[in-house]
């Protein structure tokens, strides 16, 4: 496994020169720093991505444990009801989720409500979870995404009612979704 590892590293390190190099001779040819750094961290985030990838793959088939941790010292306490951090040991299984909408089943909207539309986006993270067996406890992490800082605690009471006590490590971005009636939009990422 730590060939692995070290392979899916260096492939990240080259993918960083390549990305400084490239940058440095884009036609017209002028010094830009900033692409170089692009380039640099964008390599380096894939190699981080391939050592998780690999990582996970490398499970060594053991009991999956995963540590909820609610509070880091010397990190501000969490604003809400989430984790700051999820640790996964063992995971032989990871379940990404692309962003839920209010949309139904017939690929309509099913209105402008904040609370419906929250509702239907869990209610179809969780038919996710169960088509492939795993359960709201085995989320890891969600991001969501409202339209309005004004939908904020009907949010998160409807996060609630449908979580009770998992707390996933959680991002909430304010932001314009694709279709202007969209009130919101969750992402979640489940591991077991």
């Amino acid at each position: 496994m730590y060939k692995q590892l070290a392979k899916a590293f260096g492939a990240g390190c080259v993918g960083a020169l390549a990305g400084c190099i490239a940058s440095l001779f884009e036609v017209p040819r002028k010094l830009d720093i900033s692409n170089a750094v692009s380039g640099a961290l964008a390599g380096f985030f894939a190699a981080s991505l391939l050592v998780l990838s690999v990582s996970a793959a490398g499970a060594d088939g053991g009991e999956t444990t995963i540590k909820r941790i609610k509070k880091v010292h010397g990190v501000a306490a969490p604003m809400a009801r989430y984790s700051q951090a999820v640790e996964i040991r063992g995971a032989k299984r990871l379940l990404y989720i692309s962003g839920q909408t209010g949309h139904a089943v017939d690929g309509n909207l099913i209105g402008d409500s904040i609370e419906e539309q929250a509702d239907l986006c869990f209610s179809n993270i969780k038919a996710t979870l169960l088509e492939v067996g795993l359960t709201i406890d085995d989320l890891v992490k969600i991001t969501v995404y409202l339209r309005s800082r004004d939908y904020l605690a009907t949010y998160r009471t409807a996060r609630d009612r449908a979580f009770g006590k998992v707390e996933p490590a959680s991002t909430l971005v304010i932001a314009k979704l694709v279709h202007p009636d969209m009130a919101i939009e969750i992402d979640a990422v489940a591991a077991m």
